[in-house]
């Protein structure tokens, strides 16, 4: 939708009072191949471009049957020759699957050569990002938006605000705090879901003549239509780390880096060969306890309920399985067969 807003094609006839004709393509958007197929890619780009300029790349590539390597060049040069300005990949999650690395390496290439490329993903891309620095530094060399989960805050209610205008009930019903609690219950902040759940919920409302939204038809609908993804939500209402890891897709990316220490640890002095060694006895210096450090771990940190466990005198596993980071066994215990 964003690029909607952007023209994809200029014609330029003058530039600085000078004849210049030139077709330019602004932007061009292609889905990354499920396989991760190099060729499936080149075959993409170029139907794409002969359907928005009215070529016939494709048809002449395919008559002279020409491997994957020799179409390299030829995407390379056709983007320069319309002045390609962006290059958008979307579902990027496919290139950490088995395979994408060599289309991995073929991106690089074209940012070598001076394409710009924006790639759209879930969570479950980073695994690429972080795997290997090279196509961290040059897949993210400019900028990179982490889209997490919204809080229940002032800015999930604010974006409550900026879709409820698109409301075409005939009972207009203004934004109250039970119906932005309902709505972050069901979704978790996605916003997608969000958007999906506004519009679901104005549907059942128009259907059965009520004509307004209230909270009980907001779960209602959710109910009806988020069924496949209550694992996924379950998961994400419990905020425990062990369970939302079972998703790749609902991994909550963090964009602050960790601060370095203020007290950094002072350079060990060595002892150089002139130094003389003392043959005085001393007496040893006297032992100082050191008082106990009052260490507050973070959500998730499972050495807190090691803490947890010996204050409450019960075993460590016992508390790992109350707070849901155990799987229950019962069904091994319990007359389980395997």
């Amino acid at each position: 939708r964003v690029l909607s807003h952007i023209p994809q094609v200029i014609i330029h006839n003058e530039y600085e009072q000078q004849r210049f004709d030139q077709i330019q393509l602004v932007w061009m958007k292609l889905e990354t191949p499920y396989n991760s197929s190099v060729k499936a890619l080149c075959l993409q780009y170029f139907t794409q471009l002969d359907e928005i300029l009215g070529t016939n790349n494709l048809k002449k590539l395919v008559s002279r049957n020409l491997s994957v390597d020799a179409m390299v060049p030829y995407i390379a040069q056709s983007s320069r020759n319309v002045g390609l300005g962006l290059l958008v990949l979307d579902e990027s999650q496919f290139l950490s699957k088995r395979g994408g690395s060599q289309l991995v390496d073929f991106l690089v290439s074209l940012i070598n050569g001076g394409l710009s490329i924006l790639l759209i993903g879930t969570p479950s891309s980073y695994a690429l990002f972080e795997g290997e620095f090279r196509i961290a530094r040059r897949l993210t060399g400019n900028k990179e938006i982490l889209w997490n989960a919204m809080k229940n805050d002032k800015t999930f209610r604010l974006f409550l605000e900026g879709i409820w205008r698109y409301q075409w009930l005939r009972n207009y019903t203004p934004l109250s705090d039970e119906l932005v609690s309902a709505i972050f219950e069901e979704t978790q902040g996605i916003s997608d879901l969000v958007i999906k759940l506004y519009l679901y919920a104005q549907q059942f409302s128009i259907e059965r003549g009520f004509e307004v939204i209230t909270p009980e038809i907001i779960r209602r609908v959710a109910k009806d239509h988020f069924r496949l993804m209550k694992p996924m939500l379950d998961a994400l209402k419990t905020g425990n780390p062990y369970k939302i890891a079972q998703f790749d897709d609902l991994r909550i990316l963090d964009a602050k880096e960790r601060a370095s220490s203020p007290h950094p640890t002072p350079p060990v002095q060595k002892r150089t060969n002139g130094a003389k060694k003392e043959t005085k006895a001393t007496n040893p210096p006297p032992i100082i306890e050191k008082p106990k450090r009052n260490v507050d771990y973070r959500d998730g940190d499972l050495r807190r309920f090691f803490r947890v466990a010996k204050q409450e005198n019960v075993a460590p596993e016992t508390v790992l399985e109350r707070e849901g980071y155990i799987d229950d066994m019962k069904v091994w215990t319990e007359g389980g067969k395997l």
